[in-house]
């Protein structure tokens, strides 16, 4: 398999993880649909700028877009802060309040 076609596929995936369309995910990361739509097809291939953005996105490594790595987490304090605040979210509404500190 070619390296178009692991990204490609990884990037399917991920986006099918989060119920995202190429126009969805375009206007979520500020990439023209032109390319997704371009790298969906295997006219063009994906650029370093746009994969730092798309690893940023899905909150992912870059080796684990491009199948380098199998490891999702780009790294463990990051995926945290977005548990922490719906912790927060949940517990507002509670009769006990709870105090979280990162």
């Amino acid at each position: 398999m070619s390296f178009s076609e692991k990204f490609v596929e990884r990037l399917k995936e991920l986006m099918q993880e989060k119920e995202l369309n190429a126009k969805q995910l375009a206007e979520k990361t500020g990439i023209h649909s032109t390319f997704i739509s371009k790298w969906l097809n295997f006219i063009k291939n994906v650029s370093i700028k746009q994969l730092i953005i798309l690893s940023d996105f899905f909150s992912c490594s870059i080796d684990y877009l491009v199948v380098r790595n199998e490891n999702y987490l780009l790294f463990i304090p990051q995926t945290l802060i977005p548990f922490n605040e719906n912790i927060r979210k949940i517990m507002k509404d509670k009769v006990i309040p709870v105090m979280l500190e990162i």
